[in-house]
This record gives structure tokens, C-alpha cells and sequence, in this order.
């Protein structure tokens, strides 16, 4: 009756092979009091022995079931691939380095069999050392929790505020609302936040959550690799050009969030859900720049190009504590993508547009901002309004 996808990839190598990571998270699984499961195992190529070992194991229980991927993906693709192949009503995704209690899907299923109307039922957790031992819970803050007992519209903002899809992902989801809301493909070279954008979506399409807080998950709590390693031929970039080309993405990822909202019927209001949006971007912006002055050893000129892009970005002047506070979630104020977006595009320029090597990355930069101004992001009378 339920689906598991796990994606897999070199997990017999490094630190996962040192720890067991695999051995562990299977065993996890198939110690699981609700038997009735199918877990689907997709291999992204490994070149170590990772797919024999999962075929092995395979070969021994009948419910596990081992693909070879014909592609390299990344682990949010595979994720999408592995549930077209799924063929219960239930699925939930499960890596190959965490665990679970032993009444995890016992105790969720049994929530989703007796509440129709709930989409997806989730846990709380804790973290888990490379060695096992548990550390501190994982939704430790209020507003990290998702339930139906918050509104469609708090949900939303929440999430797109904290973008922590540690453990509302991890939860056991009805199979077609999972499918609904998973992105049919990556909308960039990088293939990241697939699995923030999955879950905005789920929220903003109406689906109902439940969430228990208990510590029934338990999420390893490990070195993995930073996003900028996902950028083809990252090594070969400038600081400042990773920096662009990752604010590039978050920007595309607002985008995307739009375009998928706009193409289905969602129970939030659609000005009010593109501008919590567009202006979300601005937090995870900040964060890319601390990181870039934080993570690179940045020559002169490119530690005052990020130091006046930080300045800048600083100075936008909407008031965002009443953007974030105000309690109805369902008016639009007229113009403030606009100014946001047009004080984004002026803060690229003056920053960067002085460096040459920096002229394909800030292109693509302004290029992504011209597209989001131009999408039907509010009702045609504020737009009009707007610009």
C-alpha cells in the first residue's frame, strides 16, 4: 500500500560507507511494523558497488525493487522519476542515511486511512550524528510546523520565509497530491530546490497536512555537499560569479513557483501568493552574499564588488516588517514587486557591470529579473497600477 523512494548514489563510498549509512537505513526500513510496502531503489550511475549491493539485497526481500538510472540526475529528479514508477495510493521519500522508528508508516498511514481529507501526515524528528547518536529536535520553532490547524495562507508564508524542507518532505503523502505537486523537471542547469518548490507547491494547491510532534524520524545530520558544487563547471567560476549565478537561480525559483501556481487552481488568493514570492527571494539573497563573504577568499575588487552589492541590497526601503506581519493575506500592495525587482536589477548593475568577466553571469542575472516583471504576476487592476 506504500510506495518508499530512495535514491541512491555512491552510498557505499566515503563517510556513508564508514558509518553504514545504507546498511541502516534499509534495515530501518524493512524492521517497519507496516509491512505492505514496495521500496524503490534508483541507482544515479554509481561506480562503486552500490547498485550490486542494493540488488542483493533485493534478491532477498521481494519488496525491494532496484533501478539503474540511464541518466545522471540529481537526487530531486530522481525523486520525480522514482514516483512515476511507484503504484500505490501512498508514498514518502527515505534516504539512504537516515532512520525511522519502527511505527513510523504504521502510525502515518493509519492517520491518512482514517482522515480522507488530509494529503500528507509527518513527524517530528531529531538529527542523527554520522555515528547515530540522536541530537536535538528538528522542529524545534513553532512557526516551522505545518498543519491543518494553521491557515493555507500561514502555511505558505511560513514556508517560503524559512524554506526548511527537513521533515515536512520525509512525511507519507497520498500518492496523487504527491505527484501533483512534484515538478515535472528541472527549470535550470542546477537542478536544486526541487524539493522547496514541491513542497510551496503543496501548501498553495490546497492540500491538507497533519503533523505530529513526535520524534519518529530521524534525520542525518551529515556533511553534504554545498549547492554551488551542483553549478557546471563551478570550479572554473569567480566568487562573484557564483554568487550572481546563485541569486540567478533563487530568482528562477520564484519564477517557477509562479508559473506552476498560475497554471493550477489554488485555494490562495494569486497577488497575494506571487508577492509572497518575489519577495521571499530577498532573505535567501542576503544569506548568498554573507556566505560569499564568509566561504571565499576574495581578492580586493571582489570583496568591495560584494560589499557594495550587500550595501545596496540593504538600502531597499519597503517597509518589510509590515509586509511580514500584516494580518490580511489578502491584499496586494500596488507596486511593491516592481520597486523590489527594478532595486534588484540597479544593485546588480552598480555592483558588477564594471568587470568584464562578469558580463555573462549579470546578463543572465537581468535577464531573469526582466522575465519576473514581465510575468502576469498580479490582477491586470494592480499591474496597471504597478508599472
Amino acid at each position: 500500500m506504500i510506495s518508499l523512494l530512495m535514491p541512491v548514489c555512491n552510498s557505499l563510498s566515503g563517510q556513508n560507507h564508514d558509518f553504514g549509512f545504507l546498511d541502516q537505513a534499509i534495515a530501518s526500513l524493512q524492521s517497519q511494523t507496516f509491512t505492505e510496502f514496495e521500496l524503490l531503489i534508483l541507482d544515479n550511475q554509481s561506480n562503486d558497488c552500490t547498485f550490486e549491493y542494493c540488488e542483493k539485497i533485493a534478491r532477498k526481500d521481494s519488496r525491494v525493487k532496484v533501478f539503474k538510472d540511464e541518466a545522471r540526475r540529481s537526487p530531486e529528479e530522481a525523486i520525480r522519476k522514482l514516483s512515476e514508477l511507484s503504484k500505490y495510493d501512498y508514498c514518502a521519500i527515505v534516504n539512504d542515511d537516515d532512520t525511522w522508528d519502527d511505527r513510523y508508516f504504521e502510525i502515518l498511514i493509519s492517520v491518512l486511512e482514517s482522515n480522507p481529507s488530509i494529503s500528507l501526515a509527518y513527524t517530528n524528528g531529531r538529527y542523527l550524528s554520522p555515528s547515530g547518536k540522536r541530537l536535538g529536535r528538528i522542529d524545534a520553532k513553532r512557526n516551522l510546523i505545518y498543519s491543518s490547524s494553521s491557515t493555507c495562507e500561514t502555511n505558505f508564508h511560513n514556508y517560503l520565509k524559512f524554506r526548511n524542507p527537513v521533515p515536512i518532505s520525509f512525511g507519507l503523502f497520498r500518492r496523487k497530491s504527491f505527484i501533483e505537486s512534484y515538478p515535472s523537471k528541472v527549470f535550470d542547469s542546477y537542478g536544486m530546490n526541487l524539493d522547496n518548490i514541491f513542497i510551496a507547491n503543496f501548501i498553495r494547491f490546497g492540500n491538507s497536512i497533519l503533523h505530529l510532534d513526535s520524534d519518529l524520524f530521524f534525520y542525518r545530520n551529515k556533511k553534504r555537499a554545498l549547492h554551488f558544487d551542483r553549478l557546471v563547471g563551478a570550479q572554473t567560476f569567480t566568487p562573484c560569479d557564483i554568487l550572481i549565478r546563485l541569486v540567478t537561480h533563487q530568482l528562477q525559483v520564484a519564477a517557477e513557483l509562479i508559473s506552476s501556481g498560475n497554471c493550477h487552481k489554488s485555494i490562495i488568493n494569486m497577488d497575494w501568493a506571487n508577492e509572497e514570492i518575489i519577495l521571499s527571494t530577498l532573505k535567501p539573497i542576503k544569506h548568498l552574499i554573507s556566505w560569499a563573504m564568509v566561504i571565499f577568499p576574495l581578492s580586493h575588487q571582489e570583496f568591495n564588488q560584494v560589499k557594495r552589492f550587500r550595501k545596496l541590497i540593504g538600502e531597499y526601503t519597503f517597509n518589510l516588517s509590515r509586509y511580514e506581519n500584516r494580518k490580511n493575506h489578502r491584499t496586494t500592495t500596488n507596486g511593491i514587486i516592481h520597486d523590489y525587482l527594478n532595486h534588484l536589477k540597479k544593485s546588480s548593475e552598480n555592483a558588477f557591470r564594471e568587470s568584464e568577466k562578469l558580463r555573462i553571469p549579470l546578463q543572465s542575472l537581468l535577464k531573469a529579473i526582466s522575465a519576473l516583471q514581465n510575468e502576469p504576476l498580479i490582477s491586470r487592476t494592480n499591474r496597471d497600477l504597478a508599472f
